[in-house]
């Protein structure tokens, strides 16, 4: 009777991993990696408040470009998003967003209705005034201006910036003319408190860049 060595390596031993164990083991350790990688992750999103001043810019920028003045259809005059403080929020960092057909300024054009004004601006029925929980900051030329601020759109759908100035039919405000954005660089700021976002306005086509998610 020959006695085999107990120690000795049998088949199955030797034959090492297959295949299938080695992918099935990588794709346990990927899986184990994404959800590490989650959780030592902060979750990225969007200001809520960032997404309600692009929404605003966007309906002003089509009102300003299909639409004319509410009160005379011969002046296109444009549209306004005006921004500022909330004094009902809670939180003590809100802001009201509205959104206004026309613009507060004379129309400089020539034929009907020259240095024509709106006698009052019309909120835009198509976008429901806005009420955030965040305080905005709009800069540009070095400086910055907190709320309150307008930015008024073309019709061409060109946007300039008045700094220190919300509309309000309660105490009317006209200008003689657009006073312009500055093309080297404009950016949005919205904070509650614990979270600050950042983003840029490109003058030209009166858009928020908001380029990619933020811690």
């Amino acid at each position: 009777m020959i006695e085999g060595d107990a120690n000795a390596p049998t088949a199955q031993h030797e034959r090492g991993f297959t295949l299938l164990e080695i992918v099935v083991a990588v794709a346990i350790l990927s899986v184990m990696t994404i959800a590490l990688s989650s959780l030592l992750t902060p979750h990225s999103a969007t200001h809520p408040a960032m997404l309600a001043m692009q929404a605003a810019l966007a309906e002003a920028r089509d009102v300003a470009m299909i639409t004319g003045d509410a009160t005379n259809p011969l002046v296109p005059t444009g549209a306004t998003v005006s921004v500022k403080h909330d004094p009902l929020d809670p939180s003590g960092h809100g802001s009201v967003i509205t959104v206004y057909r026309s613009r507060p300024i004379y129309y400089r054009g020539v034929g009907p209705g020259q240095n024509y004004k709106a006698d009052t601006l019309v909120q835009d029925s198509g976008m429901p005034r806005q009420r955030v929980r965040a305080d905005f900051t709009i800069s540009s030329n070095s400086t910055s201006s907190s709320a309150p601020f307008s930015i008024l759109i073309s019709q061409s759908g060109f946007a300039s910036i008045v700094k220190g100035y919300a509309y309000d039919p309660a105490n009317k405000t006209w200008y003689a003319g657009d006073p312009g954005c500055d093309e080297s660089g404009v950016t949005i700021s919205a904070t509650d408190g614990a979270v600050t976002e950042t983003d840029p306005f490109v003058c030209h086509d009166s858009l928020l860049q908001i380029e990619k998610p933020h811690a």
